[in-house]
């Protein structure tokens, strides 16, 4: 619940807010010893603005992948990786778990939520996994500045 409240509270709105709450999650779910994460400074990220659908969609997508990680990889490290660049968004998580084939993977909830997310947010959503080699999420998503030009 406490997802939802913030994912609607104009305070949330910049992607810098969005990616501290990224943080906040991973480490709930991962512990902080199995979680390497990198994200721009926080004088780049302060200037883009969310709405509140891209907040939320946000939020959902990235708690859903980590959610996954934590419930089925056997992940002992997981790496991620968010960049921000002439209007796009970039987040990269991949993890040394035990991986999946995507061709036998039954088509449960997550991974129907996080491809409906992320065409919801007008991106681009790359899953790459092999069992015994992990698996890699890269989603590009389009995102615009009211206040800063890039």
């Amino acid at each position: 619940m406490s997802d939802i409240v913030w994912a609607i509270d104009p305070l949330g709105d910049s992607l810098e807010n969005m990616i501290n709450r990224w943080r906040q999650t991973a480490v709930a779910l991962l512990g902080d010893d199995h979680v390497e994460f990198t994200a721009p400074k926080n004088d780049l990220a302060g200037h883009v603005d969310l709405t509140s659908s891209q907040r939320h969609d946000l939020l959902l997508l990235f708690k859903e992948i980590i959610t996954n990680i934590a419930r089925h990889a056997s992940a002992n490290r997981v790496r991620i990786q968010i960049g921000y660049a002439a209007g796009w968004l970039k987040l990269e998580i991949c993890d040394d778990g035990c991986g999946f084939d995507l061709d036998q993977v039954q088509a449960g909830n997550g991974l129907k939520s996080i491809r409906r997310r992320a065409e919801a947010l007008r991106g681009s959503l790359i899953i790459q996994s092999l069992p015994g080699h992990g698996t890699s999420v890269n989603l590009r998503v389009p995102l615009s500045s009211n206040r800063m030009s890039m």
